[in-house]
């Protein structure tokens, strides 16, 4: 009972989180998966719910970007990652983003700066 309890309040609780895909260089950059994670479960410990592009190996280029874009259709904003401006495909999610109107994020903190505002105004 308790359990079930919890896990309502919880899925409660992601549903109203906002919902941040982490866009970033992949295709040539050695070490990406590793640098996607790590963001990934940095926004998770501040609360945000995060969209982490990285998939397994094994699926044509367009494919990728298909699933990035899906994907990117779901949140609430976007978050790049350090050099994402020579990626073709976060240059393109940016672009999307942009053309939508979702905010763009260069960093956690001003990501989290804008949504600690929205939630609670000028009161912290």
């Amino acid at each position: 009972m308790i359990d079930n309890v919890l896990r309502q309040r919880l899925d409660q609780e992601l549903l109203n989180s906002p919902k941040i895909y982490i866009a970033g260089a992949i295709t040539g950059y050695y070490g990406y998966k590793k640098v996607f994670k790590d963001m990934e479960l940095e926004l998770k410990s501040r609360g945000f719910v995060a969209f982490n592009p990285v998939k397994p190996k094994g699926f044509t280029y367009k494919s990728y970007i298909d699933m990035g874009l899906c994907e990117l259709m779901r949140c609430d904003a976007i978050l790049v990652l350090p050099g994402w401006e020579n990626s073709k495909g976060a240059s393109l999610e940016v672009q999307y983003a942009k053309t939508v109107g979702l905010p763009v994020f260069t960093s956690v903190q001003e990501l989290e700066d804008c949504y600690t505002e929205q939630k609670y105004g000028n009161k912290r």
